[in-house]
């Protein structure tokens, strides 16, 4: 769906040895290390905000050292921390947060292996100042995390609308953050598609599903709005081709 109020950038993707020009809605990471504890590396993209112009893919056949960081990585290279929401949150019922297919599907028995789930999981939503102050012992700078779009909006019988005591803590994060000097790059969707979604609007796996990209779009636009100011990066999917 087109969102003209998503704020747009020049993105050079360096490690897959292309360059792509375009919205920063429609990036998504790649060739990302992820090593213990999620260390990811965010400087495959680098943005220059506010405008786009025509496009260069590189012929993966003529790809130089430099651009597969065979050299080692350039001095803009940004080393960052990654996480997703459903993955570290915990809070499953807090801030008026309603269920996912996540919550769903860990709760079903056999589905995951111990019956673990993510109801409490690292408990951010409780620990966060604590978390806050572990990233700048370490001296971290730049922060990629997951909106959970359950948690940031509810389902009112007839469709998604704003969840403010979830905005609210998405907002006093991002405030933490900025306060310690941490950049934040924030994807709108790491897999966990708001139950109600999946059940009243046919979710992802319905084809050609026009109801789910209007309420996307309108999630999209929402984060935009109320959040955008303090985040540095949006990515929409993470990891488009494994939950589809």
């Amino acid at each position: 769906a087109s969102m003209p109020t998503a704020p747009y950038a020049l993105l050079h993707r360096r490690s897959a040895g292309r360059l792509t020009n375009g919205p920063a809605s429609a990036a998504a990471f790649g060739g990302l290390a992820v090593i213990s504890v999620s260390l990811v590396a965010l400087g495959v993209l680098t943005a220059s905000a506010g405008h786009t112009k025509a496009g260069a893919v590189l012929s993966a056949n003529a790809v130089e050292a430099n651009d597969t960081c065979a050299n080692g990585f350039p001095a803009d290279f940004v080393w960052g921390l990654g996480t997703a929401a459903y993955q570290i949150e915990g809070g499953w019922n807090a801030t008026n947060r309603s269920p996912s297919i996540w919550d769903v599907f860990s709760h079903t028995k056999g589905a995951v292996a111990g019956g673990d789930t993510g109801d409490v999981a690292d408990d951010v939503i409780h620990r966060w100042r604590d978390d806050i102050a572990l990233m700048s012992e370490l001296g971290l700078k730049h922060y990629r995390f997951s909106l959970s779009w359950s948690r940031m909006m509810s389902w009112d019988g007839h469709s998604m609308v704003p969840n403010e005591p979830g905005i609210a803590w998405y907002s006093d994060f991002l405030d933490g953050l900025l306060e310690a000097g941490i950049t934040a790059h924030v994807p709108l969707y790491h897999w966990d598609l708001p139950q109600a979604l999946h059940e009243h609007r046919g979710g992802w796996h319905t084809p050609d599903n026009e109801r789910i990209l209007t309420e996307f779009e309108a999630y999209a636009t929402l984060a935009f709005e109320r959040l955008g100011s303090r985040v540095a990066t949006w990515f929409t999917f993470n990891e488009p081709w494994t939950f589809t």
